[in-house]
């Protein structure tokens, strides 16, 4: 390490060296010897850091921190320690100074070697359009290629790492450009996901309308429209992907994905829906055939009840009609056997009131003849001429009274035998 650190040295410049290093010897201070002691024991903290630092960054750095304190601590004794050529340390502090770089670069690099990593990966992610994760590992490149530079600048001079973070600052341009192209594919997915949800929900919708034993042809007619609709919105959005020469590009998208998703769940709905309404259909004409077979079967006996109805009606109604002549028979003849009562009772009557007549004409008679005994009696004794035509007189008006009473009764026995009959 020391030849590295120091040219070639003639005969001479030693001899020149160790005659002015006698010189200057006799003239250092205690205080500059102290410092030189101090300095030269953080010198070898340095060369040791030196050494190891591929090997254990860390401990390099713990050790060259050291040498900075040392380092320090001389100046603190003698000010001097710093500029002066004696012993050589002039040249040391230099080499430390490089040291110093060289651990830091050491430290950095594989902070820098991540950061590239993180780079390549943005580079990787954007060629397959996963503008996210591009952008993500872009900014993991930009923070950890900051936390490199703040440990040393010099980092970024390696000309390895150079053309690496120049090929990187371009990429940032093309991620710029490919995080507005994915904000316009995200808008255009997202009307192609609304679609395409809406087409699932139409297919959803008409397969509940065909839940039961009995679907109404309302209801099938309805899950055929919405079956039309699923499938021209399906069609939509699987002919826009064919057609799409950066749909392969923008597959690790989650909203494209869900598309992806939902156009295959819509498929197998809508492949479901048709079977469903085959089957609805099938079942519907078997249920309508069963309805038109008990209706007609119901319609039959509903006309036979009917016909039975009617004839039982009729029965019933000539049932009463017969009653009702019975009934009427009956009355006309319970009226006639009471007119003939009547007339039996007025004929009665009349016998009654005739032979009362006829007593109350007999009695009448005996009074008269008795009147008339009486006046013939008394005209015999006056006249007796005239008692003979007084007394023809009378007989005639008898015979005359008896007649007319005997026709009077003939008449009334006419009437009552002509209403017997």
């Amino acid at each position: 390490m020391t030849n590295k650190c120091f040219p070639k040295i003639t005969f001479g410049m030693i001899t020149c060296l160790a005659i002015f290093s006698s010189t200057s010897v006799m003239a250092e201070s205690e205080a500059f010897k102290r410092a030189v002691k101090v300095f030269k024991q953080g010198y070898n903290e340095c060369t040791e850091a030196q050494r190891i630092r591929s090997q254990d960054i860390n401990q390099a750095t713990a050790q060259f921190s050291k040498y900075l304190d040392m380092k320090d601590e001389a100046a603190k004794l003698d000010a001097s320690i710093l500029t002066t050529k004696l012993h050589n340390i002039s040249r040391e502090i230099e080499y430390c100074e490089k040291a110093q770089q060289d651990i830091l670069r050491s430290k950095a690099f594989p902070i820098m070697e991540t950061a590239l990593e993180a780079c390549k990966e943005s580079k990787e992610q954007l060629a397959i359009a996963n503008t996210v994760n591009a952008t993500n590992s872009y900014k993991k490149y930009e923070e950890l290629y900051q936390k490199a530079i703040d440990i040393t600048a010099s980092i970024a001079k390696v000309s390895s790492v150079q053309i690496k973070v120049g090929r990187c600052n371009k990429l940032k341009k093309k991620i710029v450009a490919a995080e507005s192209q994915l904000t316009k594919v995200k808008a255009t997915y997202a009307v192609d996901h609304k679609i395409i949800s809406s087409a699932l929900q139409s297919c959803n919708s008409a397969k509940k309308l065909l839940v039961g034993n009995n679907p109404s042809q309302k209801n099938i007619a309805k899950a055929k429209t919405l079956l039309n609709d699923s499938r021209i919105k399906l069609g939509n959005i699987t002919n826009k992907r064919k057609e799409s020469t950066d749909h392969k590009k923008y597959t690790s998208l989650r909203i494209s994905q869900q598309i992806t998703n939902k156009i295959s769940s819509t498929k197998k709905c809508n492949t479901s829906l048709v079977s469903s309404i085959s089957s609805a259909e099938s079942l519907r004409k078997r249920n309508e055939a069963t309805r038109l077979r008990a209706a007609n079967e119901k319609l039959k006996k509903d006309k036979l009840a009917s016909e039975k109805l009617i004839a039982e009606q009729k029965e019933k109604e000539k049932e009463e009609r017969i009653s009702k002549e019975v009934k009427l028979a009956e009355l006309k003849r319970a009226e006639e056997e009471n007119r003939l009562a009547d007339l039996k009772l007025k004929e009665k009557q009349q016998l009654k009131e005739k032979e009362a007549l006829k007593q109350k004409q007999a009695e009448d008679e005996a009074k008269k003849r008795q009147l008339a005994k009486e006046r013939l009696k008394n005209k015999r004794n006056s006249q007796n001429w005239s008692s003979s035509l007084v007394s023809d007189d009378v007989s005639n008006s008898k015979d005359k009274e008896n007649e007319k009473s005997k026709g009077q009764f003939k008449k009334k026995d006419g009437d009552w035998r002509a209403l017997a009959n």
